[in-house]
Formats: C-alpha cells, structure tokens, sequence
C-alpha cells in the first residue's frame, strides 16, 4: 500500500505564492505518510524541465531536510511569464513491496527519458512484461514492479507515436495486478494525466483559484487546504477503470474507460 498525489495549476491560476504550494505539498505528503513509511518524494514540472526530490525517509522526516526545503525553493516558480512555471507537482509515499528504498531508483516518482510516474499497488507480471519487451528496447534500470508501466507508457508514446490516452489503454491492458497512478511525458508537460483499476484516486478541482489535486483518499486533501483559503471545492467522479488527463493549458479534462470499448466524455474546467 502506497500513497499518490497530484496538483495541477490552470492556465490562469490565482495560486500565486510559493510558499503556499509548498505548504499544501508538505502537509499532503505527511497525511499520506499513513500509506507508506519507507520513501517519499515529488517531482515539479514546468514546460522546461522536471525536477526530482526523493529519498529513503518517511515523509514526516523528508519534509524536514534540506534537500526537500531548497528543492522546493529552487523549483517552485509560480510567475507567469517564466519558462520554468510550475504547472504540475506529482507527489507519492511509498510502502515497499519489490526493491529495496536504499536503491532510489526503486522510489517514486519513477523517471524515465521522458515520462516521470507515481503509481500506488502491486503489478503482478512486471518481470514477464519486462522479458518481452526488452527485445523491442525496453531496458529495466531498478527492480520495482511499478516502472514497468512508466517504461511502457514511454515505449507506447516515443516508439510508437501513440497520444497519452491509446498508451494508457495498452499498459492497462497488459497489466496484471492493482494500480492507481499518475504521470506526466515532457512531450506534454502541461497535462496530467492518470488512471486506476482498484486502487483509490479521489480528485477535487478549486475553480476560483484554477487548482486541481488528485490523491489516494480525499481526506488528506481536505487537510492539506484546510488552513488555505481556495474557494468552493467540487468534487470530480472518478470511477475504477477509469482514466483522466487534464489539460491544464486549456482547462479541459478528459476521461475514457480503461477496459472493454472505449468510451470518451469531455468537460471543461472552469475558472
């Protein structure tokens, strides 16, 4: 059992301070603690680049070092006119099943060339996946289950010239196993997208100040805002079997089923 969480900032977003954002990733991390002790970390996004912070601690312990509070200083850029803007922060606890937390690769976020990942559960089949595809270049750098889905949603997307939305459809279909996750591909850094099966997403959009949070149980999110003024919260449904990509850039979500036909349905995000 892991923890997954996610922030999406819309164009136009009315979250303006630093220091605010950093305040609700702290505190979303230290509640999703309670779903895994042995890792924590974040990765911040902007059009320019991904950042990476991770280490083998609780998150309790992570958001007291350096590394955690300079990372947040140094990456989060909230100014409108900046390249390096942050748009998306990906967050996870982890609870350790395959692969040793003193190996950080093995802790999330999981990076590939271009795709960064959380994923909460257990893949089943990662090594049998990983055996067939590493003919067609699908190379394994750490031994936790879950980087099969992020290398093969990279290998749908770079190799095949598939959009976001078809990969997930292929991963999930190869998948054995429980999983929630979330992830981003540079190709596409203002979207965020995820998708489930059995394991909890609960996701929540602020319209009045443009934000948009994902995480395993809506509670850590109410706790997270609690002490932050953001508006009206509206909840957004978020089925098993069910994928999401939200495009921050043009405040639109996008969900579609994960198994059986294929079924889209399209809103705006308002705000």
């Amino acid at each position: 059992m892991c923890a997954i969480f996610g922030i999406g900032l819309q164009n136009g977003s009315k979250l303006d301070s630093e220091g605010t954002l950093g305040y609700i990733i702290k505190i979303l991390l230290r509640e999703s603690q309670m779903r895994g002790h042995d890792a924590a970390g974040i990765a911040v996004v902007s059009p320019k680049k991904i950042a990476v912070i991770k280490n083998n601690r609780p998150a309790e312990d992570f958001t007291r070092t350096k590394e955690f509070e300079n990372g947040c200083k140094k990456y989060l850029d909230l100014d409108n006119t900046s390249q390096d803007k942050t748009w998306i922060v990906l967050g996870h606890c982890r609870q350790k099943t395959k692969g040793t937390p003193y190996n950080n690769d093995n802790n999330h976020p999981i990076v590939t060339d271009n795709v960064v990942g959380v994923h909460n559960g257990v893949i089943s089949n990662d090594d049998l996946l990983f055996r067939h595809f590493e003919k067609k270049g699908v190379k394994r750098r750490a031994r936790v289950d879950s980087e099969i889905i992020f290398r093969l949603i990279q290998y749908y997307i770079s190799n095949q010239n598939l959009r976001p939305g078809p990969a997930i459809q292929k991963v999930a279909k190869a998948l054995s196993g429980g999983y929630a996750c979330g992830f981003v591909h540079t190709h596409h850094p203002y979207s965020m997208w995820m998708f489930r099966n059995s394991c909890p997403i609960e996701a929540v959009h602020f319209p009045d100040y443009g934000v948009f949070i994902f995480a395993s149980s809506k509670a850590y999110i109410k706790t997270a805002v609690k002490a932050i003024s953001l508006g009206k919260m509206t909840d957004i449904c978020f089925p098993q079997n069910t994928a999401m990509g939200v495009n921050l850039y043009l405040n639109r979500v996008h969900s579609f089923k994960v198994e059986g036909r294929k079924t889209r349905s399209f809103s705006t995000l308002g705000g």
